[in-house]
């Protein structure tokens, strides 16, 4: 989705800045294993801890959602 990239974006910016936040990006179409696994329905889609989160965030609020786990 056109979603997806500012996610990414943002969330690679995060970790490459912290130590302690480790970003693994995925493409759902070719690990349908893990869709199945965190009953993924839409994208994006951030999965925190066991938390999932959907649709566009913009930097803030991952550090937001970050923050809280």
């Amino acid at each position: 989705g056109t979603r997806c990239p500012d996610v990414v974006a943002a969330v690679q910016l995060i970790a490459a800045e912290r130590e302690n936040v480790r970003a693994d990006i995925y493409d759902i179409r070719y690990f349908p294993e893990m869709k199945e696994k965190y009953s993924v329905m839409s994208v994006p889609c951030m999965i925190v801890g066991e938390d999932l989160f959907f649709g566009k965030k913009n930097i803030d609020e991952i550090i937001d959602i970050l923050a809280k786990h």
